[in-house]
C-alpha cells in the first residue's frame, strides 16, 4: 500500500475582523438653567372688620365733643354780651359796643 499522502496544512484562520469603532459620544447635555428665586410668601391677609354692635363707641372721642360744646357756650356767651351792650373786655374803649 502505498504511504499516504503528506498531511495538507491546516488553511490559516481567517483574521479576525476589528471591532466596530464605537458611536462617537454624545454631546455633554448643557447644565440646567438655575431655578427661578421662589416668589416671596403672599403678605397675611388683613383681619377681618369688627362686626357691629348695638352699643358701638362714637366715632369721636368724648374729649373732642366736650371741647366743642366749650367752645360753642363761650361763642354764644361772647355774641349775646356784644349783642346787648355788655363791654367784652373791662378798663377799654368798648364804644362799638355801645351803638
Amino acid at each position: 500500500m502505498p504511504p499516504p499522502p503528506p498531511a495538507l496544512p491546516a488553511p490559516p484562520l481567517p483574521e479576525p475582523a476589528p471591532a466596530p469603532a464605537p458611536p462617537p459620544a454624545p454631546a455633554p447635555a448643557p447644565a440646567p438653567a438655575p431655578a427661578p428665586p421662589a416668589p416671596p410668601p403672599a403678605p397675611p391677609a388683613p383681619p377681618p372688620p369688627p362686626a357691629p354692635c348695638a352699643n358701638a363707641a362714637p366715632t369721636e372721642a368724648p374729649a373732642s365733643i366736650a371741647a366743642v360744646k366749650i367752645v360753642r357756650t363761650v361763642l354764644r356767651i361772647l355774641f349775646l354780651l356784644d349783642v346787648y351792650g355788655e363791654p367784652i373786655v373791662r378798663g377799654g374803649d368798648c364804644s362799638y359796643a355801645r351803638r
